[in-house]
């Protein structure tokens, strides 16, 4: 019975680190957006930011196309270096370790 109570309270401590740690991985990315960045909204929006201020960001969407976004609608920033590095580490490894 003991360790069960001690599995229980500790899965909590595990998850609530967990959920702590993404909340300031979060904090920390919505704080350095700067203007250029490619980013996607919670609602699966893809933009481009001109404007940044303390709550809200501004993103084009497309040509002719802007929003105003809440800060904390934004998901994540995308980035292009970590698409290059697995296309590159993937043609790396068919070129040299062919079957």
């Amino acid at each position: 019975m003991d360790t069960d109570i001690c599995s229980v309270y500790g899965g909590f401590i595990f998850t609530t680190d967990t959920l702590q740690e993404e909340k300031e991985t979060q904090e920390t990315m919505l704080d350095v957006l700067k203007i250029g960045d490619e980013i996607v909204t919670i609602g699966g929006i893809h933009g481009k930011l001109y404007t940044v201020s303390e709550t809200t960001v501004k993103s084009q969407i497309d040509k002719n196309v802007k929003m105003t976004i809440s800060k904390s609608a934004v998901s994540r920033v995308v980035k292009y270096w970590f698409i290059i590095l697995n296309l590159s580490l993937i043609v790396y490894f068919q070129i040299n370790f062919k079957p």
